[in-house]
């Protein structure tokens, strides 16, 4: 499945200097937009949502250096093509969807308001 996600970032270009990231740029994003779809809010919330779920993580992803601190998740972020990630995510999307059938999610995030506590991704 690993594969998979990468498949679907594949077209975002990673701006940071090579060999220096610990972490890379699909886990981040993959994190990153599976917070947003729990209601998460920021940064801290893609830290804790990744501690939180990291055994679901590893069944999807590798993340071989564990969970990106949240300034991490700030400077991709920041030097990330949006367009690029928004032409991905509109070319792509259902492939994420496909990842994440079927695969039962538990939000429990202290900042997650109005959210169930388990909601089963269609």
């Amino acid at each position: 499945m690993a594969h998979s996600v990468e498949k679907v970032f594949a077209g975002i270009d990673d701006p940071r200097v090579e060999g220096r990231c610990l972490h890379r740029l699909k886990d981040i994003l993959f994190i990153a937009l599976c917070t947003l779809l729990s209601n998460g809010e920021g940064f801290e919330d893609m830290v804790e949502f990744g501690n939180q779920r990291h055994g679901w993580l590893k069944e999807i992803l590798d993340v071989p250096n564990n969970i990106p601190p949240y300034d991490t998740f700030n400077r991709v972020f920041q030097v990330v093509d949006p367009e690029q990630l928004s032409v991905c995510l509109a070319q792509d999307g259902d492939v994420l969807i496909e990842i994440l059938e079927g695969k039962q999610v538990s939000f429990e995030g202290k900042k997650i308001k109005g959210v169930p506590p388990s909601l089963s991704i269609p």
